[in-house]
């Protein structure tokens, strides 16, 4: 479900998210059957159903997030 976290998550105010779809029982089932009994390569993003069509990431920067914190003196 990560992977699908990853691509489907966003504002419902401006991004179609298919959240029925990846919560319907059978596309669950589906995706639980990719879960092995040894560790491997992770599976990829699933389409459930109402997903926009998969289109090229035009992301230019590298996957990952960023923490930061900022203290001054009065907090």
């Amino acid at each position: 479900m990560y992977a699908d976290r990853d691509r489907y998550i966003g504002d419902p105010a401006f991004v179609k998210v298919p959240t029925a779809g990846l919560l319907d029982p059978a596309y669950l089932d589906e995706r639980a059957k990719l879960i092995g009994a040894v560790a491997g390569p992770p599976p990829g993003p699933g389409h459930p159903r109402g997903a926009p069509p998969d289109g090229p990431d035009g992301t230019l920067e590298p996957g990952g997030t960023s923490h930061f914190v900022i203290v001054d003196a009065r907090r």
